[in-house]
């Protein structure tokens, strides 16, 4: 029976990764908190997260947590005193996550107990072995995290929903034909009068010129009678989500557990929706999907929404991708939306990218890696 001990922080998912390459069945979990992340519960999150996939829930009694003042060596190592360590043949320690005191602290303590520590880059595959035998090469991860685990391990309650069943090859002939024709008058009253109904179905005959319009593109319906809530989410702008997500899907061999659209995230009481979540490499990918996006009714629009995906992707980890593809074409960009996205570290990819790219690889700037 081993110990694996954890420093506690804002950053989760090296402590996931480390308990998915050393945990096994019986070992005791020892995780060294602040009073800050204690209130927040933030070990709780990467638990739940690490037994999701775990054929028994973890015993209570094999998880110990200790409160220390993240400031004062002498506090954490005398809170680290209290426990017995001679009933453990091997502590393996994790000191990536706390404070630089506390990581030195606990860096300190157990090397005196000939204990091995690893620290996790958290930019790649690598655990840089700190002792003993530094100068030995490290070892790798050899580890995945799905979506799921992921978002759960940043406090998520995930919410799915469904996709419309529309089949890629359909979504791929209605790009073609948004492009071509969706700007047009005529179409944008019809998704204008279809936006305030996304949570609802809609009486075909009620709109005029829908059901010429529904024919023209070659939508059909079940019924032939009702828009269904998910055929109307589809027309006003889902298609365009369910063309990134297939492409993802198909072209990176992306796994259904690793990608997801249209998730609402709960965390605090508050949700938010996102277009397009994924996992590559590891790494999370954010993508924000917008038929239209320079709007002279709402011209603060751009920045809006450059804003919304930089907040809401500080609560997703360091180093997650940050994207927003648009149908909008480059020159309706003002210099300042272009400056805007690069000051949030967001990659902007426009109409001509999108219809431009010989492929997803291309487009989101990263090598080919299957699942």
């Amino acid at each position: 029976m081993n110990l694996l001990v954890n420093l506690v922080g804002g950053q989760t998912i090296p402590n996931l990764q480390f308990l998915k390459k050393f945990y096994q069945e019986g070992d005791h979990i020892l995780f060294i908190n602040t009073p800050l992340m204690n209130n927040k519960g933030i070990h709780q999150w990467i638990i739940n997260s690490f037994q999701l996939h775990l054929d028994e829930p973890i015993k209570l009694s094999d998880i110990i947590n200790i409160i220390v003042d993240e400031y004062y060596d002498t506090h954490i190592k005398s809170k680290l005193d209290e426990i017995d360590y001679d009933i453990y043949d091997d502590i393996i320690v994790n000191v990536t996550g706390g404070t630089k005191i506390m990581s030195l602290a606990v860096f300190d303590y157990f090397r005196e107990k000939d204990s091995k520590i690893f620290y996790i880059t958290g930019k790649d595959d690598a655990v840089l072995k700190l002792f003993p035998n530094r100068k030995k090469e490290n070892i790798s991860l050899n580890t995945t995290i799905d979506l799921s685990e992921y978002l759960i391990c940043h406090g998520f309650e995930i919410k799915t929903s469904t996709l419309s069943g529309r089949s890629f090859e359909f979504t791929k002939s209605f790009l073609n034909w948004y492009v071509n024709s969706g700007d047009n008058l005529t179409c944008q009253k019809i998704f204008a009068k279809l936006r305030p109904n996304r949570d609802k179905s809609v009486n075909i005959a009620e709109i005029a010129g829908l059901r010429d319009f529904l024919y023209s593109i070659d939508f059909t319906v079940d019924n032939g009678v009702q828009l269904s809530k998910y055929d109307i989410r589809y027309l006003t702008g889902g298609w365009f989500e369910e063309y990134i997500y297939f492409s993802i899907r198909n072209e990176l061999e992306v796994g259904e557990q690793f990608i997801a659209t249209g998730l609402q995230l709960v965390r605090d009481n508050v949700s938010n929706e996102f277009d397009i979540l994924f996992i590559y490499n590891n790494t999370l990918h954010v993508i924000e999907c917008k038929t239209g996006i320079v709007n002279n009714v709402i011209p603060t629009l751009v920045n809006d929404t450059f804003y919304k995906l930089s907040s809401l992707s500080t609560r997703l980890g360091l180093f997650c991708k940050k994207y927003v593809f648009t149908l909008n074409k480059q020159l309706d960009f003002k210099k300042q939306h272009l400056r805007r996205a690069e000051a949030f570290d967001i990659r902007l990819k426009c109409c001509e990218d999108i219809l431009n790219a010989r492929s997803i690889f291309e487009l989101l700037n990263e090598n080919k890696h299957a699942y």
